[in-house]
């Protein structure tokens, strides 16, 4: 399985890249990245179905954040599949593979904040360990807050959307987290 090599197009014009991912690191352009500098993954994927809903395209993005660098590393990736086809296109596999070895340091970043502040910064909204969350200036629960598609959004009765494409994984497992402590207050306080 390893190295899972990836054909993918980036922002620099004419060039072929291949992302290669290793059990231990990602190379890309004759550079490589030990997996223990990735701070952030932020990912995308969007079907379009064609030609009478035979064939479905699917458009990818995976961007790389590396405490080493200072932009992203951008990959994206356009697979032309039958609709019946259970195949993923292999930026998303590759995505998945890094995800899996780099979620006790994603997670750690949030987790630092949560210990030492009370809340986390996630895109536009600060995520406190009570179970709320605040953003524009109001507070909204998280009892009944979901997310919601891969990578897509989180919305709650609460009325607030937030964007999960950046470490959607992670943010799903602290979301589960908060409202764990949030229930648990609740029966407390009910007895």
């Amino acid at each position: 399985m390893l190295p899972l090599r990836v054909r993918c197009t980036t922002l620099v014009p004419f060039a072929r890249p291949q992302l290669d991912v290793y059990e231990d690191r990602i190379e890309f352009r004759g550079r490589t990245w030990p997996l223990d500098e990735i701070t952030h993954l932020w990912w995308d994927a969007q079907n379009v179905v064609i030609n009478s809903g035979m064939f479905v395209t699917q458009d990818s993005c995976l961007k790389v954040f590396l405490r080493s660098e200072p932009r992203p590393l951008v990959f994206k990736q356009s697979k032309a599949m039958y609709l019946s086809s259970p195949k993923s296109s292999k930026l998303a596999e590759a995505c998945d593979f890094i995800a899996e070895r780099t979620f006790d340091q994603r997670l750690r970043g949030y987790l630092d904040q949560l210990e030492t502040e009370g809340s986390f910064q996630y895109e536009k909204a600060r995520f406190h360990a009570d179970g709320t969350a605040t953003a524009r200036g109001k507070t909204y629960s998280l009892v009944d807050a979901r997310c919601e598609g891969l990578g897509l959004s989180v919305r709650g009765r609460w009325g607030i959307l937030v964007s999960t494409h950046l470490d959607y994984d992670v943010f799903s497992y602290l979301l589960r987290i908060l409202q764990e402590r949030t229930s648990a207050a609740g029966d407390l306080t009910a007895r």
